[in-house]
């Protein structure tokens, strides 16, 4: 997560010194900017609120750094989860979905047939 970094710099901060308002080490911080290690959900908001930005931004979904996104728990979890997989198993979970969506949309087409 490359705009981790993005975000301390623009602060002024150094690793250091973000590890110790977050309460983790600075090889963590380090790990979360390389993209080793993923911040928990609780670390995304404790982040998002010192850095003075959003979830959407920091994960690389918005290129605005300022934009506020309320997502439920939940729904980051699922996003933060996706963020992970890479390349790779975003593409294959991207496929499922769309399986998933094509069969919701037959049974509800059965489901209108039915009743007329």
């Amino acid at each position: 997560m490359e705009r981790i970094k993005l975000a301390r710099d623009n602060l002024d901060l150094t690793q250091k010194e973000l590890a110790k308002i977050m309460g983790v080490s600075q090889p963590t911080v380090s790990l979360w900017e390389k993209g080793e290690q993923d911040p928990t959900l609780q670390n995304v908001h404790e982040l998002c609120k010192h850095l003075k930005t959003n979830p959407s931004y920091l994960m690389g979904y918005s290129s605005d750094s300022t934009m506020q996104v309320n997502l439920n728990p939940e729904a980051m979890n699922i996003a933060l989860r996706w963020n992970s997989l890479g390349k790779r198993g975003r593409k294959i979970v991207d496929g499922k979905l769309a399986e998933q969506e094509q069969l919701i949309e037959l049974e509800a087409k059965r489901g209108e047939t039915s009743v007329s």
